[in-house]
């Protein structure tokens, strides 16, 4: 597992056991930011039930932000409810945006937030209650990042295509795609769980490629770190994703759009993220890194996991190669 379990007293304080897997007990966090705010973004579309529980997830933070901004993108469901039952309860605002697609809501958080610090978190989370703290104490002990990215955990650790589908797109990416705190491919970028100076954005006019269907956030990253810029990477800045794939066919389809994000980027830029990628870890790491991620799992359940990875792998490549070929093929 990625962490150490914590004392009993922390389980019996109430904290998911989820997270007991990942943090790590004996780190200490400043609550010294030096006046710094922070501005919490949540893009939505139709997922009130959700949102609710991720807003309160984020009233239990041992330091409140600056401001939580739900960026409604056009949703039909109670999702503005949602957020006026909640005011009065926490420092939140509404923000109704019309074009719809994630990109251009995000360029509207960039746009909208007023923090020193824009956060972007998924609505679909569970936050651990030091999130905020851990955040602000990453920035204030390394006031030349631009960037931080969390780490993006699963709620359901007991479930195989949850497990699965974090393990493909969060542990292996975690592990392959840095030095120590600091990031170097932008293929482990997810902004279910990131944060950047909203002076970073404003200077160098950081916006997302609102042309991307999927892999907006690693196209984000990648003009960060081209720039010159230092994405930093802390593991106790953890949130538990509540919506993994569910089945194996969805996890799977989900690979499948994987694939044709991937082959996006690399129309755009070039193979050099995959080929460094692929450098830093094979598929030998990967099936190493599985087998310790799997210690407790029984056979049956090991061999399951070892099978979805393997056929993930096989239809994003396939995917890949397919929208190259046929970029290639209409132009």
């Amino acid at each position: 597992m990625l962490g150490k379990i914590l004392p009993d007293a922390c389980d019996r304080s109430g904290h998911s056991l989820a997270f007991l897997l990942y943090i790590d007990p004996k780190k200490k966090y400043s609550m010294a930011t030096k006046n710094e705010t922070i501005s919490v973004a949540v893009a939505t579309r139709n997922r009130a039930h959700m949102l609710n529980e991720t807003l309160e997830s984020l009233e239990k933070q041992r330091i409140i932000p600056h401001e939580i901004v739900v960026f409604d993108n056009a949703s039909s469901d109670e999702t503005r409810k949602v957020v006026e039952r909640m005011q009065g309860r926490l420092p939140i605002k509404y923000q109704y945006c019309r074009k719809i697609g994630i990109n251009p809501t995000r360029n509207h958080a960039l746009k909208k937030c007023a923090g020193d610090i824009i956060f972007f978190l998924d609505d679909d989370l569970y936050c651990h209650p030091h999130l905020i703290a851990v955040i602000l104490d990453f920035f204030r002990r390394k006031p030349y990042v631009a960037a931080v990215q969390g780490f993006l955990g699963n709620y359901q650790p007991d479930r195989l295509v949850p497990s699965v589908s974090q393990f493909t797109e969060s542990t292996v990416a975690a592990v392959r795609c840095r030095n120590n705190e600091t990031v170097i491919l932008p293929t482990m970028i997810t902004t279910s769980v990131f944060a950047i100076r909203k002076c970073i954005v404003d200077d160098h006019q950081l916006s997302f490629d609102e042309s991307l269907e999927r892999g907006g956030d690693r196209e984000f990253a990648h003009k960060i770190i081209t720039q010159g810029l230092e994405i930093g990477y802390e593991k106790n800045a953890i949130v538990l994703h509540k919506n993994w794939s569910s089945t194996a066919w969805k996890y799977l389809q989900r690979r499948i759009r994987y694939g044709k994000a991937r082959a996006s980027i690399v129309r755009k830029y070039g193979a050099t993220w995959i080929e460094e990628q692929n450098k830093r870890m094979g598929w030998r790491e990967i099936i190493n890194l599985a087998g310790k991620e799997t210690i407790c799992f029984g056979v049956i359940k090991k061999a399951a996991f070892f099978t979805l990875v393997g056929l993930g792998h096989i239809l994003t490549r396939i995917s890949f190669l397919y929208h190259l070929l046929k970029a290639d093929l209409s132009m």
